[in-house]
């Protein structure tokens, strides 16, 4: 069985996490469909993600995916928030 648990705060840690999910999905023993609908699945939750993460507006960003199946279970969470003065500063200097 397949269980993966993927936890992102940043763009950075998304495009790290895309290349974890398929790391694993390759690895692992489920049908070569499974894999292509979860890879694609999993990598457009994360591009999305990471595009969220890296707009320099975006104050915080809270999100849970979870895919499961009889052999699999991926769980994604996007858990970012940025505050106070190191927050503005983040933003303004395009860090998230």
């Amino acid at each position: 069985m397949l269980k993966l648990s993927l936890v992102i705060s940043s763009s950075d840690e998304a495009r790290v996490a895309i290349s974890k999910a398929h790391d694993a999905l390759s690895k692992s023993n489920l049908s070569q469909s499974s894999k292509l609908y979860l890879s694609d699945a999993v990598c457009r939750t994360l591009a999305l993600w990471e595009d969220q993460l890296s707009c320099p507006t975006t104050k915080s960003l809270k999100a849970d995916r979870l895919f499961a199946g009889d052999n699999y279970r991926i769980s994604l969470r996007a858990d970012q928030h940025s505050s106070g003065l190191v927050g503005i500063i983040k933003r303004l200097l395009g860090g998230g």
